[in-house]
């Protein structure tokens, strides 16, 4: 297992309470219009000051979409009240989301010319939207002096680039970790090593299997990722439309190991991961111990464990119940 560190939440575009947003291209006469125009005379200005259009008295109104639990929801909305008080020319309209249903109301919104001025968005998912131009390019901003990327590493701005330009700033990392629920390992007898290989992931699971009835979790898009960065490629080719490398040696590799897993019974079966969305915290399937661990992203660690009604400590004294290692793959 390799350490992989990831842009969780890529959003691109205008100048916002001190972070950076995503605003989508639209035509003539809306927000993203206004903020193209204010965009041309700062890039040309030899002192760019900020957003004009924020610093004018025109009145604005952006909308706003994200993705997140009331938490999210309630610290965004007191983040863009914020800037209103800044500029009280500049009002939102809030379109906050579940994760389940985001991407497909966004992908509604792209198709139909409608997206959000300002989108939170996936760093894996932004290509479609730089090929079809439906972001703004940021680059002139960096280059004019009005954003300033200084201290930000340059593989987070990659992160955000398209064709050697910024259409998106990172608004926070991330990284994949195994959480594992203590009481069944315990019960087991076994113990979690560090950088956990594959063989010992297995191994241990096997174990876990037969002295408790609990199944593991492995099964999952971002295993394949990984197994892929593991590689030493990407797990989509540069066009978007295929897998990387000559043939689908990888691919093969772990949905045999899917397989050998689901045969032996030790891993939780495609019809139980219907039933519980191992996407979504409420219904992962570690929650009610039907698998003894899940591959989740570290900052959503705390959630995990309140929501499972584990209590939480601090990030250096796990619960007594639910652990989070942070082994990358």
């Amino acid at each position: 297992m390799r350490k992989r560190q990831y842009a969780g939440f890529v959003l691109s575009g205008i100048l916002l309470a001190g972070s950076l947003w995503g605003c989508a291209g639209k035509t003539e006469g809306t927000p993203a219009a206004a903020s193209s125009a204010a965009q041309e005379s700062e890039v040309s200005g030899s002192q760019p000051t900020g957003n004009a259009a924020a610093d004018s008295d025109e009145p604005i109104v952006l909308r706003v979409a994200w993705w997140g639990n009331q938490k999210r929801n309630d610290i965004t909305v007191q983040a863009l009240n914020l800037y209103t008080e800044m500029h009280p020319n500049v009002t939102f309209e809030t379109e906050p989301s579940d994760w389940s249903g985001y991407f497909d109301k966004l992908a509604t919104q792209a198709a139909t010319g409608n997206l959000p001025d300002i989108i939170q968005q996936d760093y894996n998912r932004l290509t479609p939207f730089y090929q079809k131009g439906q972001l703004m390019n940021l680059q002139p901003f960096v280059e004019s002096g009005v954003i300033n990327t200084e201290g930000i590493a340059q593989s987070v701005l990659d992160s955000g680039s398209y064709d050697g330009e910024l259409y998106a700033l990172c608004n926070g990392l991330t990284s994949r970790c195994l959480v594992y629920d203590k009481e069944v390992v315990e019960e087991a007898g076994v113990t979690i090593p560090d950088q956990m290989t594959w063989d010992e992931f297995f191994e241990i699971s096997k174990t876990i299997h037969e002295k408790t009835g609990v199944q593991a979790y492995f099964l999952e898009k971002d295993i394949c990722d990984n197994l892929y960065r593991s590689a030493g490629m990407p797990l989509y080719a540069a066009d978007g439309k295929s897998l990387s490398g000559e043939d689908d040696a990888l691919l093969v590799r772990l949905f045999s190991m899917g397989k050998q897993a689901m045969d032996e019974g030790w891993h939780v079966s495609p019809e139980m991961l219907i039933e519980k969305d191992p996407e979504v915290v409420e219904t992962m399937p570690i929650m009610d111990k039907t698998a003894w661990n899940s591959f989740t992203n570290s900052n959503q660690y705390s959630v995990l464990c309140s929501t499972a009604g584990r209590s939480w400590g601090s990030p250096c004294t796990p619960s007594p119940r639910m652990r989070s290692r942070t082994r990358y793959i």
